[in-house]
């Protein structure tokens, strides 16, 4: 984790999750590049809400960005290192009631996401964002049934 927290900070998404069942994951996300947390109700809209966080960001940049025959300029400049308005640290001091993770973006290639979730000081490195929602659903059930 040492190595993302040193590099691209910005990159990492704080997900702290409130409520768990078979049909829906809800809480609160938080990134050192937004002022306020982005509570949820939805995963997916999670990940709809940070895709259009990074495109405005500039970090990690989109393999394929919207092209147009117009001469307009892009609305969300490329921006090498956002500004930030917290530490890792202050990251994570916030906690989910059910659990949290932290959710690093290396790239976002074909439309979706790469890089590596972290919980519980393991790694869990994944290729799409439906392998990220697939190990953090497999991870909550493991959370639940040690605790019963």
């Amino acid at each position: 984790m040492n190595k993302y927290i040193n590099s691209i900070p910005f990159n990492i998404i704080r997900l702290c999750v409130d409520t768990f069942n078979e049909y829906e994951i809800t809480g609160t996300a938080y990134n050192s590049t937004i002022k306020s947390p982005i509570p949820f109700l939805d995963i997916n809209e999670l990940f709809l809400k940070f895709d259009m966080m990074f495109d405005k960001n500039g970090n990690p940049l989109a393999s394929k960005i919207i092209r147009s025959f117009k001469n307009e300029i892009s609305q969300y400049p490329y921006q090498n290192k956002p500004k930030t308005y917290c530490s890792y640290k202050t990251l994570q001091e916030h906690k989910g009631k059910v659990s949290d993770f932290d959710i690093v973006v290396v790239s976002r290639n074909n439309s979706t996401w790469q890089g590596s979730l972290f919980h519980k000081d393991q790694e869990y490195p994944y290729t799409t964002i439906l392998d990220l929602i697939k190990t953090i659903e497999k991870l909550l059930n493991n959370s639940l049934s040690n605790q019963l």
